[in-house]
């Protein structure tokens, strides 16, 4: 077997201080044997703040559970770990974690432009976009994803002074 978590959502989505965050944690055994029982914990600042027990997982099985966090001032890391008792013998054991940092990143589209700046139909067109944190902590690292004719393209990106430049 192979945990990892596949995503972690919250709400309120703008988590204000002195409400209780509801976060919800996708955990997939993206391994080909079962798993048996496990337990998923998360740790706020480094300190255990809850878990939850996870029901079996048959191979390509997921689970989403919920967990809650009464949300308060100031900077924090939260750590959602999968098998966090360590009890489930895995292919990869460095795979079962995701971190957030609070308050959030606020990634912004600064810039975009095409490159020729004037196409014509059959050019091959470099799009360079320029995204800024104007959030209060880092980003992790992150796929910028756009639409062109209605078809998903991922871009590649590049870091430069405080900006994210995607080509």
């Amino acid at each position: 077997p192979d945990l990892v978590i596949d995503s972690v959502t919250w709400s309120p989505p703008d988590l204000p201080v002195g409400q209780t965050a509801t976060f919800t944690v996708k955990v997939h055994n993206i391994g080909t044997q079962s798993v048996p029982l496990t337990r998923l914990a998360y740790y706020v600042d480094g300190k255990m703040a809850g878990y939850v027990d996870v029901p079996p997982l048959a191979p390509d099985g997921t689970a989403s559970e919920a967990l809650t966090w009464p949300i308060s001032s100031g900077q924090h890391t939260i750590k959602f770990v999968a098998d966090a008792t360590n009890l489930v013998q895995e292919i990869d054991e460095e795979n079962n974690d995701k971190i957030l940092t609070l308050p959030l990143p606020d990634l912004v589209v600064t810039h975009l432009s095409p490159s020729p700046a004037a196409p014509a139909i059959g050019d091959t067109v470099t799009l360079t976009v320029t995204l800024k944190n104007e959030g209060q902590s880092a980003t992790q690292p992150t796929v910028l994803s756009g639409r062109l004719d209605d078809g998903m393209t991922r871009l590649v990106a590049a870091r430069e002074a405080g900006y994210v430049v995607m080509h």
